[in-house]
């Protein structure tokens, strides 16, 4: 049974649990619907659902003028069938229902039915009819209770937007959705690219849809980002950011609201995780996970901690190399996506003039796809000459430019080993239809052995970008590369690792 459904059968069962005394745990079906938290010991259902029949009870006694019950009060056992007595002598059905559930179920002393029904003055048949309009009497009591409290925000955890509008993502959005919420779907999905390509925003679109189509009981998002670059080419650290696998795994305890598990290692509070998450499968947003410093030991305790719970990751790394994780290349935009967010963010600037194809296709070819180098260069054109910006652009000039290839490239070509560097060199002439492997080897003049290894590394690293078919695949680099290539900032770089 669904925890989100209330039945008078798993209510009954509830109760029957309480009589006897029986601990009950956040385990049972129906919890949610007392929106008890899950940090509550058992005897604090019992006080709840007490306290709510004995509420509506004694309302009925007080149309009655009768006593009213305090179940606090030391009663004996023949006080406590008296009262029983006394409401079923009164003609009121309603009185006589919260009566017989109260006596049977949440009363301090435990009663056989015989013994109720012998006290009452009717046969065991009427009194378990009491019973039952008791429960259901409870039943929509519990249900008011529930409707009456505030929904809790899907959205509480997730990073406030950086974005108007988004352009090109409806499709994905569908995709990632539909994977996510498909009971046979992949637990772990990695949106991979390049930076700024649009991998945050992704995520951020799909953890909102989810969240406002409530499949999930909880969406959380813990972010491993450093820094970022904001479109006035500044580039920032950013505050706080998760390092380790136990920021990671702290940070989701905390989100979770388990708080019992503070100051235990990493081990011990995934040990506490998983049965929450196993009860209230929740989305969890890991954006940025290449920055974090266990990234590779992360993933096999992220697979450990779903299903039901899934996990969506952001990085610029391919995780390949792990089999349960379902990748996503995030592509650059279409070329008419690209114009209309061009076209939007100069709109959005005051600049109202039309972005016609031809001026554009500049932009396109030395820039592509990019969200980030799009948005950064009508930022920039909205007060410059578009011939100064792209010329800058291509040559790395500026705190715009060199920020933004900072932004994407440093800590990816500091990582390449000197045969993968090489390779990146020799794809500038790389044809804008792509290219086979025989011609990159050709054009690299590397040896088989390390062609292969930088070539999976340019590939790690969203570098090259595949297409083609599996006997014929083919390679090509993003326009946003091929100029950072032809830039002044890479010969600083190369200065920077001699």
């Amino acid at each position: 049974m669904q925890s989100s459904s209330l039945t008078l059968e798993s209510l009954k069962q509830l109760l029957n649990a309480i009589r006897k005394g029986d601990a009950i745990s956040p385990d049972w079906p129906g919890w949610e619907q007392f929106a008890i938290e899950r940090q509550a010991r058992p005897v604090d259902v019992k006080e709840y659902l007490c306290s709510l029949a004995v509420a509506e009870l004694n309302a009925q006694h007080k149309r009655e003028s009768l006593p009213l019950v305090q179940p606090d009060a030391i009663s004996t056992r023949h006080e406590m069938l008296r009262a029983l007595e006394r409401d079923f002598l009164v003609d009121n059905t309603r009185l006589q229902a919260w009566s017989a559930l109260y006596y049977r179920y949440l009363a301090p002393v435990t009663f056989s039915v015989e013994t109720l029904a012998e006290s009452a003055h009717v046969d065991r048949r009427q009194f378990y009819r009491r019973v039952q309009e008791g429960l259901v009497l409870f039943a929509e009591v519990l249900c008011r209770q529930r409707a009456a409290l505030p929904r809790k925000n899907l959205r509480a955890y997730l990073p406030p937007r950086d974005y108007t509008r988004l352009f090109g993502v409806d499709e994905h959005v569908r995709t990632l959705t539909n994977l996510l919420t498909d009971g046979c779907g992949p637990a772990l999905i990695s949106l991979e690219g390049l930076g700024g390509i649009g991998k945050t925003a992704l995520a951020q679109s799909v953890a909102e849809t989810l969240s406002s189509h409530r499949h999930f009981a909880g969406v959380y998002w813990i972010s491993a980002r450093q820094n970022w670059l904001d479109l006035g080419g500044v580039l920032y650290s950013a505050v706080d950011p998760a390092f380790s696998l136990y920021d990671i795994i702290s940070r989701l305890s905390v989100q979770l609201g388990i708080e019992q598990v503070d100051g235990l290692s990493a081990e011990e509070k995934i040990a506490h995780l998983k049965p929450a998450l196993d009860d209230a499968p929740a989305l969890v947003v890991v954006d940025n996970l290449e920055t974090v410093e266990e990234a590779d030991a992360l993933l096999p305790v992220l697979n450990r901690l779903a299903q039901p719970t899934r996990f969506l990751l952001t990085t610029r790394h391919s995780v390949a190399r792990f089999p349960y994780v379902w990748r996503f290349p995030v592509p650059e935009l279409s070329f008419e996506n690209a114009r209309a967010l061009f076209a939007n963010e100069l709109g959005r600037r005051g600049r109202t003039l039309a972005v016609d194809t031809v001026p554009f296709e500049k932009v396109y070819a030395l820039v592509g796809g990019l969200p980030l180098a799009l948005k950064l260069t009508a930022a920039q054109v909205s007060h410059l000459p578009l011939s100064l910006v792209l010329e800058n652009l291509a040559r790395g000039k500026g705190q715009g430019q060199e920020a933004l290839y900072t932004y994407i490239y440093r800590r990816i070509w500091m990582m390449l080993d000197d045969a993968a560097r090489s390779l990146l060199l020799s794809t500038l002439l790389i044809s804008p239809d792509g290219e086979d492997a025989r011609w990159l080897q050709e054009m690299s003049a590397l040896p088989e052995r390390d062609f292969s290894a930088a070539l999976e590394q340019l590939q790690e690293y969203s570098l090259l970008e595949v297409t083609g078919s599996l006997e014929a695949p083919v390679f090509h680099l993003h326009r946003l590369t091929s100029a950072f290539l032809r830039s002044e900032i890479l010969q600083q770089w190369n200065g920077d690792s001699a």
